[in-house]
């Protein structure tokens, strides 16, 4: 008699005990990765000789391939936003499912209510609020601002705002202000250090954000990078 998977789902990973090989297969198949920047190093390092026989290329050797997933053991583990993708793969119905919604909740009144969300833009906001990772992907001026402010309102938990640049930033900062006012909205970008040239800026900053003076009760933070 085949032995069945036992499948874990959490918040952060996703957890497959006896996993079949056809899984197996698959994981390798679509979660492994071949760097493209550390590829282009190393054609580029290899046109020297100096730089082909040096530790850093051999160490771009190593890292240039990369995987997804860990198998260790009869235990598989990957991320588990990769959950939708891997789940017919499963060659059992029974999956547990500890995920939870974390973090504490906070109150997010209306300052200047925004304007109603249309048709599409009331799925996108309900289809937030019942699964725990997803993708919209919207047009420009189709509302994916007011789509954000509508859901971080029912959602009420802190929310993060990351941006491609700051005045997309800018736009959502203005956005959140405007509805839930100045003093539940943070924003960190340029103005403030550029986190691509420090990343440890960023990190530090965040680590070190505590909720208690009037100046950090920022229920939403906003950054471009």
């Amino acid at each position: 008699m085949k032995m069945l998977s036992h499948v874990a789902v959490y918040n952060d990973v996703l957890v497959v005990t006896d996993p079949t090989e056809d899984l197996k297969k698959f994981v390798e198949k679509e979660l492994t990765y071949v760097d493209k920047s550390k590829q282009y190093q190393l054609r580029r390092m290899g046109r020297n000789i100096w730089q082909r026989n040096s530790p850093v290329y051999a160490q771009l050797q190593r890292e240039v391939k990369g995987q997804l997933y860990q198998v260790v053991g009869d235990k598989l583990t990957v991320s588990s936003s990769f959950y939708e993708l891997l789940k017919d793969k499963f060659n059992t119905p029974m999956v547990t499912d500890f995920r939870c919604a974390g973090g504490t909740k906070v109150v997010l009144p209306w300052v200047n209510r925004p304007y109603d969300l249309r048709d599409y833009q009331e799925e996108a906001v309900d289809l937030m609020m019942h699964h725990y990772r997803g993708l919209i992907n919207l047009a420009t001026g189709l509302g994916k601002t007011l789509i954000a402010t509508h859901f971080i309102q029912r959602y009420k938990r802190k929310a993060l705002v990351v941006c491609p640049s700051e005045s997309v930033a800018k736009q959502f900062y203005k956005q959140f202000v405007e509805c839930f006012g100045k003093n539940k909205v943070g924003f960190y970008g340029s103005r403030c250090g550029h986190p691509r040239r420090n990343p440890s800026h960023t990190r530090d900053y965040v680590l070190r954000y505590r909720p208690g003076t009037c100046e950090d009760r920022k229920d939403i933070w906003t950054y471009s990078y």
